[in-house]
């Protein structure tokens, strides 16, 4: 489902900003998993080039066999490496959209990935994640916003993301 969402708000916040698909050229899928929202863009955005990136082997080898309606890959290229790391191999201004479905949760302190983030993307570049939120309290204030969640997840806060 944090595939649909992102892929949605991505679509919403090209429309606020009378962009269209075709605008975006190059997209990071953040966390890629077996390739659902690389498939939404590949099938929506036909021109857009996809690169994933996921810790596990086994997600990788799975996006890498994802194609889109048309028969195409779905991921230009899919690298096995941490959200940062990957980021911090690419060129400065290189990449129009950075996106992240149900990663951040299991990830916890984004300061890194939002930096490296920034420094990569175009001008006027777009970013879209999920995160689970938790209302921050003023009693909360040693997790500056972060907190490892009861079910085992991380949560953000409005505080932390802003």
């Amino acid at each position: 489902r944090g595939h649909i969402l992102v892929y949605d708000a991505l679509k919403s916040a090209l429309q606020k900003l009378e962009k269209s698909t075709s605008s975006i050229q190059q997209v990071v899928d953040l966390g890629c998993g077996t390739g659902l929202l690389g498939e939404l863009i590949a099938n929506d955005m036909p021109s857009a080039i996809v690169s994933g990136v996921d810790l596990s082997r086994r997600m990788v080898d799975i996006s890498r066999q994802r194609r889109s309606r048309n028969g195409d890959d779905v991921y230009a290229s899919v690298a096995v490496s941490d959200a940062a790391e990957y980021l911090s191999t690419r060129n400065e201004r290189s990449v129009d959209c950075i996106l992240a479905s149900d990663v951040f949760i299991y990830v916890g302190d984004i300061e890194k990935i939002l930096g490296e983030s920034a420094r990569v993307l175009v001008k006027d570049g777009l970013v879209g994640f999920t995160v689970e939120s938790f209302d921050f309290h003023r009693e909360d204030k040693d997790s500056r916003g972060l907190k490892l969640l009861s079910c085992g997840r991380f949560g953000h806060s409005k505080k932390y993301i802003h």
